[in-house]
């Protein structure tokens, strides 16, 4: 009824996003416990790698490069274009000469970068040390260094330029006096000349020399300047050098790295990730059967029936239709119950099986609660129990094993004296195992018990059977064709998608008249989460207390019954 309406509407194809979404939610809750391992994992991880790290301080010295006079004989040293002049200058910082003269005052080097201020004129130099008073010594080194070297290259273009303008000056002295004799010697020849042709000749190459000699006066003139000039610069180089360090680098007082806050920040992202990328992971390889779409992919082609819940802590061998009528997990049985009877509005179903893939998932449990839900519906109903091998529907009503249809089959009792009634529950008749037998296949597969299944389909309203697992065991496949349903159960959390799908193969393969599955042992969230109304909400505010169990010996359905 409401139970499988609201499997229509989860499994609705139209509704895609919404389920994908919805399933992404449930597991990040199904293995929240996986993504806080792996995040405390990570993250302690890399608390300790941040921990164990030795610490790196960093120091930064700030130097000012002098622009350079456009006549200065050290302008051509310089770059026209100033961003690319700090680059020339960066790049002679870190150059092997500086290196080495770092190496020469202080005995160590290297670990430092060279970066523009965010001023065309502006250098910062930083180094990196282990120790904090290191990286100071290494960067304020560094630009002091540099800066000396600069001084002393200038300085040596000054001489050399000095040296050059001397040698010129002194070269047009000569001349100068060289043409001043010349002009002497030819004054002295004119005033011995009376011809007036060569006194003119005289006074033209007097005229040309004095020209010449003005020509070399001016020239020691601007010599002289020069060397003005570059005496003044060699006066200033001392007190105004190229580079001027506007701010010395002062001992850190914490290190650059590592950053614990950042790290711990960093890792804990990190440990998130993997997380998340684990349960993914884990959820994709993992083929456990955990709700309705799990089995549906499982069983293609067969319809859920109902979802269990799970029973939680308790008895084992209680029976809660019966113990608790008004709880949440009788009224999934009765749900079940209420399936399996619009199935029969259209196929004829007296015999039913209830099987699963494996053993541990709570068949026996579903089908003794499931025949206490038809008693209470006024069926007449028999439970069968016809796992021989591992026998338990026994336990849940205090009965004697020993006496059940194996022993009709072996002609020891007759089918009266085997079959019990349950306790407090007179519509409801129970035939047990009986003795075991080495051969169980050969048993149930003869036709002594196929007239006995028929026999009693015909005497009861409903026949279950608890049914072997039916990949262990060939039993399952052997009882399918006596009954008029199979019901196939998967455990929520135990069962795996791919014997699921071979048992649902292995009972096609043989004819099995399977009608459905059922989901046993749900979480809260998946067997209240396919409840259109909410059941919590709709039902009891509160639970009955357990009333007390049922006696733990049968009742008879007549005096021959308890005949030994």
């Amino acid at each position: 009824m409401y139970t499988r309406q609201a499997m229509q509407v989860q499994t609705d194809p139209g509704g895609g996003q919404d389920f994908d979404l919805r399933s992404s939610l449930v597991v990040l809750r199904r293995r929240y416990l996986t993504i806080i391992v792996v995040v405390l994992v990570v993250t302690l991880i890399g608390a300790v790698t941040s921990y164990r790290k030795s610490p790196v301080y960093e120091a930064t010295a700030t130097a000012l490069l002098r622009p350079g006079a456009a006549d200065s004989v050290l302008a051509e040293q310089l770059s026209s274009d100033p961003a690319r002049r700090v680059k020339n200058e960066a790049v002679l910082i870190t150059s092997a000469s500086t290196e080495a003269e770092v190496m020469r005052r202080i005995g160590t080097s290297g670990g430092v970068t060279v970066e523009g201020g965010g001023q065309d004129d502006v250098l910062e130099i930083s180094a990196t040390a282990n120790d904090p008073e290191r990286a100071a010594l290494l960067a304020n080194t560094y630009v002091e260094a540099h800066r000396d070297l600069r001084s002393e290259a200038n300085r040596e273009a000054l001489d050399n330029a000095l040296r050059q303008v001397q040698a010129s000056l002194e070269a047009t002295e000569r001349e100068l006096r060289s043409n001043a004799e010349a002009i002497t010697v030819l004054q002295q020849r004119r005033a011995l000349t009376i011809d007036p042709v060569a006194i003119s000749e005289f006074d033209r190459s007097i005229s040309e020399q004095q020209q010449v000699q003005n020509n070399l006066t001016s020239n020691a003139t601007a010599y002289s300047n020069q060397i003005g000039e570059l005496e003044t610069q060699q006066g200033l180089l001392d007190s105004r050098p190229p580079i001027e360090i506007l701010a010395e680098a002062s001992t850190p007082s914490s290190p650059l790295s590592p950053d614990h806050r950042r790290d711990v920040t960093m890792y804990l992202v990190l440990g998130i990730l993997l997380g998340l990328a684990v349960v993914f992971i884990q959820e994709n390889l993992d083929d456990t059967i955990r709700d309705l779409a799990d089995l549906s992919a499982a069983a293609p082609g067969l319809q859920s029936l109902a979802v269990i819940p799970s029973q939680g802590e308790g008895d084992e061998w209680s029976i809660r239709t019966a113990t608790r009528p008004m709880s949440h997990t009788a009224e999934s049985f009765r749900a079940l119950r209420t399936s399996l009877e619009f199935l029969a509005l259209e196929n004829r179903m007296r015999t039913i099986q209830i099987t699963s893939a494996q053993a541990g998932e709570g068949k026996t449990t579903c089908v003794v609660n499931l025949a206490v839900a038809f008693a209470q519906a006024g069926e007449s109903v028999l439970l069968l129990d016809c796992d021989l091998r591992r026998p338990r529907l026994h336990r849940y009503f205090g009965l004697d094993r020993h006496i059940g249809f194996t022993s009709v089959l072996l002609r020891d009792r007759t089918i009266d004296q085997v079959i019990r009634t349950a306790p407090q529950s007179p519509n409801l008749s129970v035939l047990c195992a009986g003795p075991l037998t080495p051969n169980p296949s050969e048993l149930l597969g003869s036709a002594a018990f196929a007239k006995l299944v028929h026999d009693l389909a015909a005497e009861y309203s409903v026949v279950l059977i608890d049914s072997p697992p039916v990949l262990p065991v060939t039993d399952a496949t052997v009882l399918s064709r006596l009954v008029d349903a199979t019901v196939l159960l998967a455990g929520s959390g135990t069962s795996r998608q791919r014997r699921v799908r071979r048992a649902v193969e292995s009972l096609r393969q043989v004819g099995a008249p399977l009608v459905g599955t059922v989901l046993t042992a749900a979480p809260h969230e998946v067997a209240y989460g396919y409840v259109d109304y909410g059941y919590i909400g709709y039902g009891p505010v509160a639970e009955p207390r357990d009333e007390a169990s049922p006696p733990r010996s049968g009742g008879t359905r007549s005096k021959s019954e308890t005949a030994p």
